[in-house]
């Protein structure tokens, strides 16, 4: 074979592999998936009620939003964060308008979602005043009850209590700074609430709150209505699965759970680890 025919030939077989290579590159460029995994910044939503949540003149502020920043530093991630009812978030996973929520693991709010893992745990509380204190579901009857318009204490509670022959005045509160003047003012003789609302409550220092007029009022010793998981939820539609592997790594590391534990002592939480037992109090 004379030389010619052999350089030919090479030049041939070098110019199917250059055109091959060249379409595989520019299909990797535009393909949709590539687009997902290696450009998309990951979505995440979380509970907008304070102190989980909220927004002010600096910006998104709470202890969700500070797991979502410890999450990004250590991960190296550019995901970002939206606040918003625990309702729209359970739509939002459903619809594929978020990749992640960072809130607790409650079925009766946020239906049948993935729950990723539980990175902490917190008490729900029934707290009442030093003069007329609630000790046991039972001192309810006939009282003034202010909860969360968000919270599942109605979806959980309000079935129990009929049953009980337990009969209350529901008051749904809007905005969780508004709570505890409810109960210091006498509108309402109890409240529901969670232990870092509490916590912020006398701490002062978390989140702007009303006014503490009247604070000559005692608070009774809570009653202990249940311990919520928190929990990283994954959104079943999750548009790049780049980051479920990395996430997983991040949250079972050392660096992360140790960032957990200072953010929860500094939001008054007394569990950092694990709901025990997760279920209702028995009363």
């Amino acid at each position: 074979m004379s030389s010619f025919k052999k350089e030919w030939q090479f030049k041939t077989v070098f110019f199917k592999f250059f055109i091959i290579s060249l379409y595989n590159i520019l299909f990797l460029v535009n393909s949709p998936y590539l687009s997902a995994s290696e450009d998309y910044s990951p979505k995440f939503a979380a509970m907008d009620w304070s102190p989980f949540g909220w927004s002010d003149e600096q910006g998104s502020q709470g202890l969700f939003v500070e797991i979502f920043n410890l999450i990004n530093e250590i991960s190296g991630m550019k995901g970002t964060i939206t606040l918003m009812p625990p309702a729209r978030i359970a739509h939002g996973l459903d619809h594929g308008l978020f990749d992640y929520a960072i809130s607790y693991r409650d079925p009766s709010v946020f239906g049948d979602l993935h729950y990723l893992e539980d990175i902490g745990c917190f008490r729900n509380l029934v707290v009442s005043l030093d003069g007329r204190p609630v000790r046991k579901l039972a001192d309810l009857h006939e009282l003034r009850v202010a909860f969360s318009a968000e919270s599942p204490f109605s979806i959980k509670y309000a079935p129990l209590l009929e049953s009980m022959n337990i009969h209350i005045k529901s008051f749904k509160v809007p905005k969780s700074e508004t709570i505890f003047t409810m109960l210091i003012r006498g509108r309402v003789n109890a409240v529901v609430v969670n232990e870092a609302l509490l916590f912020s409550h006398y701490d002062g220092s978390l989140y702007k709150k009303s006014e503490k007029t009247y604070s000559s009022q005692k608070f009774a010793t809570p009653l202990l209505l249940e311990r919520v998981p928190i929990s990283l939820i994954e959104s079943k539609l999750l548009k790049s699965h780049r980051y479920h592997k990395t996430l997983q790594q991040v949250i079972s590391g050392s660096e992360f759970r140790q960032g957990l534990k200072q953010l929860y002592k500094r939001y008054g939480l007394s569990s950092v680890t694990s709901c025990n037992p997760p279920a209702i109090e028995k009363q």
